[in-house]
């Protein structure tokens, strides 16, 4: 890939502003099934305003998918790495500044951290859900830029994800999507090839991951691949629904990204208005979309409809500054 220092730059722009995308189309339908949003959206194609939600989130806007992935990308610059007390300190700045639609887990885990509680504690072991592996982007694009090896990826993973979830298939979901973003930062779109990326997927959660449940996940991801030819509503079905769980999230995610990786808005349309927790869906497959694709792989109108995007845009470069800086 030549002239890979530019390249890498627009591709942590294009994983932190796609998280935010994916969040936002996904915000209006989060909860609805497929039929509700045929029925009420005629189907999401561009932002919408959330006609039913007592927030009011308007068109554009990101929920906490979006706010958590930002703390998240905050730590890292602000400890020069990842630190679970510094990312501690950013959750609880974030969630006071103005929380939207906190998962429980997250918000539970912010009371003990105000409480006091250690980092490495707060994290309840029954959160299995993917209120981490939504957010893990920046740390996938930090290894990148800094081309971790895959045993210190893990146990950077682990003490970030603990700080809310300390299940064992939140913990494994994190990492796999974080790993994901980071072989994808370093790819060549032109030369990318999602049978060889979702293998050595696998094989790298198998090798670093001393749970059981890995295992599990990349049984349930291969399967889904077998048969990625689906319709977006039956790979849903066999999941068992698209309810919030980091082991159905996560290899839908990956699925409906690999299957039109080179089609980001087909991506991304497709997984969001298959219904379930969109917003999330959104977040995940729009943050491989861009690391893949840059800024560039997603609609002007997009971004330019976008909440905050120039802050976005500022905050993936002060990431890739920072990452540089702190090799």
């Amino acid at each position: 890939m030549r002239d890979r220092a530019p390249v890498l730059q627009d591709r942590f722009r294009g994983a932190v502003l796609g998280t935010a995308i994916g969040d936002a189309l996904g915000m209006p339908a989060e909860g609805r099934s497929h039929l509700q949003i045929r029925t009420y959206y005629r189907g999401i194609r561009t932002y919408e305003d959330d006609h039913f939600d007592l927030e009011g989130l308007k068109a554009g806007q990101w929920t906490d998918d979006t706010q958590q992935m930002l703390a998240l990308l905050e730590s890292l610059c602000e400890a020069g790495g990842a630190e679970p007390q510094a990312f501690a300190r950013a959750l609880v700045r974030m969630y006071r500044s103005g929380a939207r639609r906190w998962g429980r887990y997250s918000r539970e885990a912010v009371l003990r951290l105000e409480a006091g509680w250690d980092p490495k504690e707060s994290g309840d072991p029954c959160a299995d859900t993917a209120g981490a592996l939504m957010r893990v982007a920046p740390l996938g694009l930090w290894w990148a830029a800094r081309d971790t090896a895959p045993e210190q990826a893990w146990r950077e993973a682990e003490s970030l994800t603990r700080v809310t979830h300390a299940h064992p298939k939140a913990i494994a979901g994190a990492f796999l999507h974080a790993w994901a973003i980071r072989e994808l930062a370093r790819s060549d779109p032109d030369t990318f090839d999602p049978h060889t990326w979702m293998d050595e997927l696998g094989r790298t959660l198998l090798f670093v991951c001393p749970y059981p449940e890995a295992a599990f996940l990349i049984a349930r991801t291969r399967a889904l691949w077998a048969v990625h030819h689906e319709i977006p509503l039956e790979l849903a079905e066999r999941l068992g629904g698209l309810r919030g769980k980091a082991h159905q999230l996560g290899p839908f995610a990956l699925v409906l990204f690999g299957r039109v990786f080179h089609q980001p808005e087909t991506a991304l349309l497709s997984g969001i208005n298959t219904g379930g927790d969109t917003d999330t869906v959104g977040a995940l497959i729009g943050s491989l979309c861009g690391a893949l694709h840059g800024q560039g792989g997603f609609p002007e109108a997009w971004i330019s409809g976008l909440e905050a995007s120039a802050e976005l845009q500022a905050a993936a470069d002060r990431l890739y500054e920072a990452a540089l800086q702190n090799r």
